[in-house]
């Protein structure tokens, strides 16, 4: 997985969590771009594609809260991974899964646990852009059934 759609950006001010997690998804095969400050990770994401975000929740430039509704309010479809290994973590977790975080894990995560998520998350995408693609004549049989648009005898 090499093109922009399937690329992962890692949100987390924690350099040995952020090498840790990039390390991880690069070996099972993701793209992947690592990020120690959000503000950074929100200006990439509003000019690339990008298949899933994970990030922390509590960060000193832009906390998860932020980043999770900055990308909501842009993005509502990309999925948004929270993870959180500070004190009162349980509740950072509730309110971002309350805001729409896709997923939400206390640190440490397991690679299988993880890995399985997104594995979920890129396969669902995967496959809802498949579906958009559709070629045009099973579309019309849908969208305009009896319709013989693209025959000699098109009366659409």
């Amino acid at each position: 997985m090499t093109d922009c759609a399937s690329t992962i950006v890692i949100i987390d001010d924690d350099e040995n969590h952020l090498c840790y997690l990039t390390a991880l998804l690069r070996q099972a095969g993701y793209n992947c771009i690592a990020f120690p400050r959000a503000r950074d990770a929100i200006q990439y994401i509003a000019k690339n594609s990008v298949a899933l975000v994970i990030t922390e929740v509590v960060m000193p430039d832009l906390d998860g809260v932020e980043v999770l509704r900055a990308l909501r309010a842009k993005f509502p479809m990309l999925p948004v991974v929270a993870l959180c290994g500070n004190q009162g973590q349980e509740l950072y977790l509730r309110l971002m899964h309350q805001l729409g975080a896709s997923a939400t894990f206390a640190k440490p995560v397991t690679p299988p646990k993880i890995l399985s998520v997104i594995e979920n998350w890129v396969r669902r995408q995967f496959d809802d852009s498949r579906q958009l693609e559709l070629p045009l004549k099973e579309f019309l049989e849908v969208a305009a059934p009896g319709c013989r648009c693209g025959s000699e005898e098109a009366e659409c």
